[in-house]
């Protein structure tokens, strides 16, 4: 580009073709080929970087992650949204996709077959939480100052779980309850990673009633924005939601944040500029003592917990005192978070298991954000490499989804009048094995999905039925072992998840009474609960067939080519309404996907 640019002006857009440079990698003896999570950036000195990359898991939409690190290891942070709706269309279907209450939905999608490029198809929808979108502050294209204000994705699949697009000209219409709240000047947009940039839809976003949008969308993205001109409140609120409750530290700490958002809310009221006399809320005695409050719980919190809460109680104090206006009060607070940071690097650098190269991954980012010992940072990174080099890696997904009926299939006089949509599990799967030992260990990530369903029937008296897990939505984290040779896996049941779940029914009766009323049948309601529910793959719904975690290694079907090994399955889950099963569950079917690829392949280890 230097030598050409000396004779030639090159404009946007201008295209430069050259030859095949040496090194390329099929032609090398033996042959070299990119293998499935390696990552290429084309970077150029002075100009940047094509950083973004296209993460994809089942059961979630696609997302966007740039690198950090260095040119020996860069770390990927990755977050992505759940898919929490689908539907399947056959040739010549139309159809409602929603999230939420099915009377009220937060987002409603219209569909027809006949859109798409091919049939059949399964569209799922997805709603991201703004303060996730990781190229949140990738420019707009166009010269408007607007602010991310909500979120959502499209995920469209064929038979074989391929990309499927829309035809040209074609378009689907997405309604969004916003209750009013975005401003006149909205735009829609969605994000290009070719370009680092959201692309505005002209003419993609119109009010519709006075409390929902509607975006006509004419592009499959799993990346829709809508931004207006009003400030994106979730970015300072962000600051004051971690990992921990903030309950966990202490009364205390409750009444100082009241005291504190009190002041501030005076302070937008009188209109004072921050931090303006008479305004100063340094110069508050009562609001400077809550901020005592804060950094002393903060330093007791993390004294008491040298882990990952405590780090992130000390991490969100210090967001609070920068915004605060409390700078000075920081310095013991970094000090504290350097000190757990190589505590947690040291245990891991202690540790022998070879499955939790993820979590060091995790600790070895927060040296580089935060800092830390050289020393415990070094040797990190050489227990990352052995590990890289000793440990068999397979890792996975398992997508169990029940589609909800609109009658209840066990007690058919009972119509489904709120929720719907679908009760999923999704797993996320890691299985490290040592390469000498065989022995396998291994862990999964569970994402519980189970909203309210109500049905009622048609009478007047009511007769009703409600489901729903306590709590609606969970994450869990179940642990295996087992051994692997290199060929046959030998796994147990996985073990109780950390934090198990209810699944809670509550059935009422009524009758009419002589003078034409409706009274309770007597015993009702009642309130069945089913107690330390962790997942489909540790006890199942009383479905057949039950399908275990050894079972789907065993009998999926086994791909091997020369990029990588995998094992893929599904099956059909039939809800049999026996007798044991009490009618509990308000769907008559659904299925499960799992899908295993081995990311690291080392065995058979030779001495």
């Amino acid at each position: 580009m230097a030598y050409i640019s000396r004779d030639i002006t090159l404009f946007p857009g201008d295209i430069i073709s050259t030859g095949t440079p040496p090194g390329v990698g099929i032609f090398r003896d033996p042959p070299i080929v990119l293998q499935p999570g390696n990552v290429v950036e084309c970077r150029i000195d002075g100009i940047g970087a094509i950083r973004w990359v296209t993460v994809e898991a089942a059961g979630y939409l696609e997302g966007f992650v740039e690198g950090f690190g260095d040119d020996d290891l860069r770390v990927y942070e990755i977050r992505l949204a759940w898919i929490g709706g689908r539907i399947t269309l056959e040739s010549g279907d139309t159809g409602n996709l929603f999230l939420g209450d099915v009377e009220n939905p937060t987002h409603e999608a219209t569909l027809d077959a006949s859109s798409f490029a091919v049939v059949p198809v399964t569209v799922g929808i997805g709603k991201i939480k703004p303060i996730h979108v990781l190229p949140l502050f990738e420019p707009l294209s166009s010269d408007q100052d607007l602010n991310l204000q909500m979120a959502f994705g499209l995920d469209v699949r064929d038979a074989d779980f391929d990309a499927v697009a829309l035809n040209s000209g074609s378009t689907i219409s997405v309604r969004i309850r916003d209750e009013g709240v975005l401003s006149a000047g909205a735009v829609l947009a969605y994000f290009d990673p070719d370009k680092s940039e959201w692309q505005v839809m002209q003419g993609g976003l119109s009010r519709d009633g006075g409390s929902h949008v509607l975006c006509s969308i004419d592009v499959i993205s799993p990346l829709f924005g809508i931004f207006d001109d009003q400030e994106a409140s979730y970015l300072t609120s962000a600051l004051y939601r971690t990992a921990f409750s903030d309950n966990d530290m202490g009364d205390a700490y409750n009444a100082a944040m009241q005291t504190i958002n009190g002041y501030w809310a005076f302070i937008n009221a009188s209109g004072c500029l921050n931090f303006d006399p008479p305004c100063d809320p340094r110069e508050n005695e009562d609001y400077v003592k809550a901020v005592a409050v804060l950094v002393k719980a903060a330093k007791d919190y993390a004294t008491a917990n040298q882990n990952e809460k405590g780090k992130m109680a000390l991490l969100s104090t210090v967001s609070k005192m920068n915004i605060l206006g409390f700078t000075e009060c920081t310095a013991e607070l970094d000090l504290m978070i350097e000190v757990i940071t190589n505590k947690i690097g040291q245990d891991y650098v202690d540790r022998s298991d070879c499955g939790v190269i993820r979590e060091m991954l995790h600790i070895l980012k927060q040296f580089y954000k935060l800092g830390g010992d050289s020393t415990i940072e070094a040797k990190l990174r050489e227990k990352i490499d052995e590990y890289m080099t000793k440990c068999d890696l397979w890792t996975g997904s398992i997508f169990y989804h029940y589609y909800l009926d609109e009658g209840n299939p066990c007690l058919g006089n009972l119509i489904l009048k709120s929720g719907g949509g679908e009760w999923s599990e999704i797993h996320h799967v890691r299985m490290a094995t040592h390469g000498k030992t065989k022995v396998l260990t291994g862990e999964i990530s569970l994402h519980l999905n189970f909203p309210e369903a109500y049905f009622k029937t048609s009478d007047e008296c009511e007769h009703s039925k409600s489901y729903s897990g306590n709590p609606a939505t969970a994450d869990l984290s179940l642990k295996f072992d087992g051994t692997y040779d290199g060929m046959t896996f030998a796994v147990k049941t996985p073990g109780p998840a950390d934090t198990p779940i209810d699944i809670i029914v509550e059935h009422v009766m009524k009758f009419k009474n002589e003078e034409d009323e409706c009274e309770l049948i007597e015993g009702y309601p009642t309130v069945d609960t089913f107690p330390n529910y962790t997942s489909a793959l540790v006890h199942g719904f009383l479905i057949s067939p039950p399908i275990s975690l050894q079972h789907m290694l065993e009998d999926g079907h086994r791909y091997q080519n020369s990029l990588i090994e995998s094992i893929k399955g599904d099956a059909k889950l039939e809800n049999l309404c026996e007798e044991t099963n009490m009618g509990r569950y308000p769907f008559s079917s659904g299925w499960v996907h799992w899908s295993f690829h081995h990311v690291q392949k080392l065995l058979p280890l030779e001495e």
